[in-house]
């Protein structure tokens, strides 16, 4: 008498089941674990851009009485770890350029500065104008959806979320005091790669020169164009609108096809030291 004998059968159903939940396992992590992780790597890139973003602007905002030229290096993609197993996407570049540099509808301009003797001639309460823009670092990650742009204009560096929500990153050095200090972005800046760059900052014209201005009759106005909120404004003028020689900071709308908008301050009147 013969039986059927079944338990080979059953090691290879055993080790076909087996397979296949590895199989899913495998994809449920391709699927979710590595964009997690993705993700996480390039926040944690945003996170040091935006420090090496803070240093650029520190070293742009201390040219003033400096002639040696100064450099900043700036990561502007990611490339991902390797993966024995799981695939990861190609590397993802990076962006930073300049924006508006040279648009003389966008200059800075300061209203009702007067001054005394022969530099009275020019600083005679007539708008000055000066041709300046910013710098933007925009990436383009493949998981971190919602990374801000990250952007340096009129002493100030904040992020640009989509286009109606922005966030200051460092407060404001044009008024401190009664000093009013003005450092122009000049110049055409464009690069688009995955590897670093050395973003290098040329002095022009930073020989320091002070004039006392002032208006005995009119509030002095430094009106820049800017594409972050008058809220973030007054945030980072705080300390001048309370104790300070700022009394207000308020926006105009100056193109109605873009959300670029104008703030102003008005000096206290008296004699402000300004340096340009």
């Amino acid at each position: 008498m013969f039986r059927n004998d079944t338990r080979a059968q059953s090691v290879q159903i055993g080790a076909v089941l087996l397979f296949g939940m590895l199989i899913v396992a495998l994809s449920t992590w391709q699927a979710f674990q590595v964009p997690a992780q993705n993700e996480e790597i390039e926040f944690n890139h945003n996170q040091e851009v935006q420090k090496q973003m803070i240093e650029l602007r520190t070293t742009v905002n201390s040219l003033p009485g400096i002639s040696t030229p100064r450099s900043t290096t700036i990561d502007l993609g990611v490339r991902y770890p390797s993966r024995t197993i799981f695939r990861n996407p190609p590397p993802v570049s990076g962006t930073i350029r300049t924006v508006k540099t040279t648009d003389s509808g966008f200059n800075v301009s300061i209203e009702n500065a007067s001054a005394s003797g022969e530099i009275g001639d020019f600083w005679n309460g007539t708008a000055r104008q000066y041709n300046t823009g910013a710098i933007e670092y925009e990436p383009r990650y493949n998981e971190y959806r919602n990374a801000p742009r990250t952007i340096y204009e009129h002493s100030v560096l904040y992020n640009k979320f989509g286009e109606n929500q922005e966030l200051s990153i460092t407060g404001q050095t044009l008024v401190r005091d009664d000093t009013i200090t003005m450092v122009a972005v000049n110049g055409t800046l464009r690069e688009d790669r995955v590897n670093s760059i050395s973003v290098d900052i040329e002095p022009i014209s930073t020989r320091t020169r002070t004039v006392e201005v002032g208006n005995e009759s009119h509030n002095m106005t430094i009106s820049t164009p800017t594409r972050m909120n008058v809220s973030e404004w007054r945030e980072v003028f705080e300390d001048e609108l309370d104790d300070g020689n700022v009394t207000a900071v308020d926006t105009t709308d100056i193109e109605a096809q873009t959300t670029t908008r104008c703030y102003m301050l008005n000096s206290n009147a008296g004699r402000t030291p300004c340096s340009w």
